[in-house]
């Protein structure tokens, strides 16, 4: 009897290490799964604050790329308006220096009559052309 009683003693004790382990496992599962979705959780919102960063980037590079284009498009602006202005100026001058000549010519004309009248007056032709040539010049190495 007590070599049975024995025997049926350890069984319970036994079986209370069972229910424990038993007891264990599942808990053991759960803080295994939780410690797993931290970690996942940690990655995605590690990997969210990544794609965050790399949007702010590409705003930021948006932005200083339309800053460069809005820029450039200044300079180029400018330029297109500095060309006109220089391109006005340019015309301004011819349209003065033809004025210029015509007025010499016509005044060549009415101070010189006759014939002598005429030489000289084709010669004060030929100084104000040689005037509105270098007057060119001058204009275009401005």
């Amino acid at each position: 009897m007590c070599f049975l009683s024995k025997l049926t003693a350890k069984k319970p004790r036994a079986s209370t290490r069972n229910r424990k382990l038993l007891l264990a496992a599942p808990l053991g599962r759960l803080a295994l799964g939780r410690l797993l979705l931290r970690r996942l959780l940690l990655r995605r919102l590690a990997l969210g604050r990544l794609l965050l960063r790399r949007l702010a980037l590409g705003r930021l590079l948006l932005r200083r790329l339309a800053l460069r284009g809005l820029l450039l498009g200044h300079l180029l602006l400018r330029g297109l308006l500095l060309g006109r202005l220089a391109l006005g100026r340019l015309l301004l001058g011819h349209l003065l220096l033809r004025r210029l000549a015509f007025g010499g010519l016509l005044l060549g004309r009415l101070l010189f009559r006759g014939s002598t009248g005429r030489l000289l007056g084709s010669a004060l032709d030929a100084l104000l052309g040689a005037g509105l040539l270098l007057c060119s010049h001058a204009l275009d190495s401005c």
